[in-house]
């Protein structure tokens, strides 16, 4: 199946959660890729089909089973909604470990992590 043929709503359906309002406007207006690019920072929205099959990834789905992961930085930084607060916050995971410590809050909305993102960048941890 192509991936512009997968609606976000697809993605809910079979990682039974649903993404926020805000999120859901954004991808519906911009779609998948580059969120932002300099030669400081990148970062993208993944493609549908990309975000189900990370987030369906056994090393993905038991140690963060609370996380949706929905873009990163194009290397091993993935970006991810944290379901454990309403509304879901915006946090950054480090595909290498599975330490629920290496989460790093990013925003407590993806509004709030689009408004930051420019001036502030991703925030790693300390």
């Amino acid at each position: 199946m192509d991936d512009d043929a997968i609606p976000l709503g697809a993605v809910e359906d079979r990682l039974g959660r649903r993404f926020p309002d805000d999120f859901r406007a954004f991808y519906s207006d911009h779609g998948p890729g580059p969120m932002i690019m300099t030669d400081e920072l990148y970062v993208e929205i993944s493609p549908a089909a990309d975000m189900i099959a990370i987030n369906e990834l056994p090393e993905i789905r038991e140690p963060f089973p609370h996380l949706v992961l929905f873009g990163g930085d194009g290397s091993r930084e993935h970006l991810a909604f944290d379901y454990r607060s309403d509304p879901p916050r915006v946090v950054m995971l480090d595909l290498t470990s599975t330490d629920p410590e290496s989460i790093v809050e990013q925003a407590l909305t993806f509004a709030a992590f689009v408004r930051l993102l420019p001036s502030q960048g991703l925030r790693f941890g300390d």
